[in-house]
């Protein structure tokens, strides 16, 4: 996810700005892509460092999301692990 993420922003010069768990896609063999990313071309969302930031603050809440789904359910502000010693 973060290669992805370092390629679209340092050889696309694109920014996503739609990052969610919706937009991360796994194939069968364990491959991550990262779906939407046409709209940023479409949208010209081109990169910023504010921009960057944004994606890169996604990536958090999405790996939150990842590894205790119910602390980012009950509170989806957070970005404090309940259990950071599993992690």
């Amino acid at each position: 996810l973060v290669a992805g993420f370092s390629y679209i922003h340092e050889e696309l010069s694109l920014c996503h700005s739609e990052l969610s768990c919706g937009t991360i896609l796994l194939n069968l063999d364990g491959i991550v892509k990262i779906a939407n990313i046409g709209e940023s071309f479409v949208r010209n969302i081109y990169t910023t460092a504010e921009n960057r930031h944004d994606d890169v603050r996604s990536i958090g809440f999405v790996m939150m999301e990842l590894m205790e789904p119910m602390t980012y359910i009950l509170n989806p502000h957070s970005a404090e692990l309940r259990s950071p010693e599993k992690w």
